[in-house]
């Protein structure tokens, strides 16, 4: 866990083979920049957190590539307010924090 450790960076593509890896937790950083879609190679992810950071740009549709995933924490950052449909469609979450009042059309807001 990597998280509140005033992280100063970008996500590094190579995070992207960790393939064993569980849990990402690197909330409460000061993270720039966007999402690798790397990230959606991380087959053994089960938990995303990358909360209040300054991450920017759209949410990979590749995280829906995630089937393990179950939580996904992205509320506190500056994403563009899309969020790709597979996200809601593909993966079931059981905890998924982002700003709903920011992304249109997001169904899968209405659900927590």
């Amino acid at each position: 866990m990597l998280h509140f450790n005033a992280i100063e960076s970008t996500i590094p593509t190579e995070l992207g083979r960790l393939t064993l890896l569980t849990e990402m937790d690197m909330g409460g950083n000061r993270l720039t920049g966007r999402i690798p879609t790397e990230v959606g190679r991380m087959s053994s992810l089960e938990s995303i957190s990358l909360y209040v950071n300054q991450l920017t740009g759209t949410i990979p549709k590749e995280l829906a590539n995630l089937s393990r995933l179950n939580v996904l924490y992205l509320d506190t950052n500056s994403f563009q307010p899309t969020l790709p449909a597979e996200i809601c469609t593909e993966l079931v979450l059981e905890e998924f924090w982002t700003d709903c009042s920011d992304i249109g059309g997001c169904e899968c807001c209405t659900r927590w």
